[in-house]
């Protein structure tokens, strides 16, 4: 590039150095002409050096270009690394994320199969006290129904015991007979109690709050089997006050057994009741609640039962 500036510069000055009349050989004209063969070569290496100079120019404008298109690169990419870095922390968070997801579903999992378990190990249960309870009622029931059988009425017992005390008498005549006592005068023995009066003074004990008394009015009603239904159910009163459940809850399950229509039912249902609460047999007490509260839903013994549900 210099060489050819150089030898520029020197034909230059041998232009210049030689004028021409009619201007022929002048370089500074748009069209110059009588070029000799050196001052062609000279003009055509000065407009190779223009156009290399607008070249020059153009290439440097396109360096400048290519530097701000590079710096808007480098740019570009800065930002694609943070949002590579952002993205790779979301990516990180997310499958820390997912892992704890997938612990906690699996102790979700667990405690639902362990509820799971529990809850079938709960119905089991609960359908096998049912069984049990079936199976008592059962029982209970076919206790009721034998002794219902088996029940004779006052009536046809006092019947009864007319016929064996009017037997009783005429087997003494006859033995008095064969022995040849008719005529002597036989003595009196105290006449005892009759068997009201007996059941009449338990009533009155009991009202007194007399229950030792009471009861042993009443166990001896029920040994002659005076009004046995409402005599074991004031026997059953006589021990619940004394609280002795458990012979209560036997005398009122006896008297219901023998008479369910009693006027003293509902009392019957509640007092034996509390007692099989007081005994720690809660299901049965509720029960027995239940079925008071069913039978006799307007009684004051019904209210009081529902206290204890």
């Amino acid at each position: 590039m210099k060489k050819l500036f150089f030898t520029f510069l020197v034909f230059s000055t041998y232009l210049f150095s030689e004028p021409s009349a009619f201007s022929a050989g002048d370089l500074s004209v748009s069209e110059p002409y009588g070029l000799t063969p050196n001052e062609k070569l000279l003009l055509k290496n000065i407009d190779t050096v223009k156009h290399l100079r607008r070249d020059k120019n153009v290439i440097n404008s396109d360096v400048d270009q290519l530097k701000s298109d590079l710096e808007g690169f480098r740019s570009v990419m800065n930002g694609l690394t943070q949002s590579k870095h952002k993205t790779d922390k979301l990516l990180k968070k997310m499958l820390e994320t997912q892992d704890a997801l997938e612990v906690s579903s699996l102790e979700h999992k667990n405690s639902l199969s362990t509820l799971d378990s529990n809850v079938t190990a709960l119905i089991s249960l609960q359908n096998k006290n049912y069984e049990k309870i079936k199976a008592n009622f059962k029982s209970f029931d076919e206790r009721l129904s034998l002794l219902e059988n088996n029940y004779v009425s006052k009536k046809s017992f006092d019947a009864l015991q007319l016929e064996l005390t009017q037997f009783r008498t005429l087997i003494t005549n006859e033995f008095k007979k064969l022995n040849g006592s008719s005529t002597k005068k036989s003595e009196k023995k105290p006449e005892e109690k009759s068997v009201e009066a007996i059941y009449q003074e338990g009533r009155v004990a009991l009202k007194a709050k007399k229950y030792k008394t009471a009861a042993t009015r009443f166990m001896r009603s029920i040994e002659l089997k005076h009004k046995p239904a409402s005599s074991h159910f004031y026997a059953g009163e006589a021990y619940y006050y004394q609280k002795r459940y458990s012979k209560a809850v036997s005398f009122y399950k006896e008297s219901y057994s023998r008479y369910k229509k009693g006027r003293y039912n509902a009392r019957l249902f509640l007092h034996m009741g509390i007692s099989l609460d007081k005994l720690g047999k809660k299901s049965k007490a509720k029960t027995i609640f239940k079925t008071l509260i069913k039978k006799y839903p307007k009684s004051s013994y019904a209210k009081q039962a529902k206290k204890y549900l």
